[in-house]
């Protein structure tokens, strides 16, 4: 409860309660696999269950530096990275979601350019505005899409303040508290955070990436989410393409 509380009052510092009323992003819903692996092998097999049913593959690159754990790609070297890119079909978006310390000393962007996704997530708290300038100015990079992890303890003041400054294409907001984890439950703070993020972004598309099942999906989307990055909702399932064809189902999408 307390945890719920502050997060309120994050909120009631940036907006009054007649302040917008919720995403008006009318984009397409995107439901992706998010895959945390240590190796390349449980990596191919992962996208190879679920790559014929879902919009996206989210690859988690986990450093053991930003977060504790470590995935494969965690040292930055690049052996046979160039497989995963390979290994998606054509017409589904491969993402990166860079749980990775963009200060430490490692050339993060070597696995960016190597892999060649359409899309990257950037982690509030893992880079800072230099950097990121940096980043943006690059052209090999123009063909990539970028988006703000944010976390659910992240000062929403200053979040906002950084997707109003740089380019970012979508927020990605994370629905757990132990990023780097799979298998957790939901957080109470997400929707408050969803929904704030939400309200003032109201043409950013918003991706929710931790937590999301068919017990919670519908509530996730009526705070703002339309991308729903899902791991163990996913492949915890008896029968993946059916956990697909439902979720498509209480989401009303194809």
């Amino acid at each position: 409860m307390q945890d719920y509380i502050f997060v309120k009052k994050q909120i009631s510092n940036i907006f009054n309660d007649n302040n917008g009323y919720g995403n008006e992003c009318n984009g397409d819903i995107e439901i992706g696999a998010a895959i945390l692996e240590q190796d390349l092998a449980s990596i191919k097999n992962k996208i190879d269950l679920a790559k014929d049913v879902v919009d996206f593959i989210q690859i988690d690159i986990c450093d053991g530096n930003f977060v504790k754990s470590k995935t494969y790609l965690h040292s930055g070297d690049m052996n046979d990275a160039i497989s995963i890119k390979e290994s998606v079909p054509d017409d589904v978006i491969l993402e990166l979601d860079m749980m990775t310390d963009w200060l430490s000393g490692v050339n993060w962007t070597t696995i960016i350019h190597t892999i060649r996704p359409h899309r990257a997530v950037l982690h509030y708290k893992s880079i800072n505005d230099n950097k990121l300038f940096e980043l943006f100015s690059l052209s090999e990079f123009e063909s990539v899409s970028f988006g703000l992890g944010v976390g659910l303890d992240d000062d929403l003041e200053r979040v906002i303040e950084r997707l109003k400054r740089f380019p970012f294409a979508y927020a990605q907001i994370m629905g757990i508290e132990k990023i780097g984890y799979g298998g957790q439950n939901q957080s109470p703070k997400l929707v408050p955070v969803l929904q704030a993020i939400s309200r003032y972004c109201t043409n950013l598309p918003l991706c929710v990436d931790g937590g999301v099942k068919l017990e919670n999906v519908r509530t996730i989307q009526s705070a703002g989410a339309v991308r729903f990055a899902i791991g163990s909702g996913l492949f915890f399932a008896s029968d993946l393409k059916q956990r697909a064809r439902e979720f498509r189902r209480v989401l009303n999408c194809k």
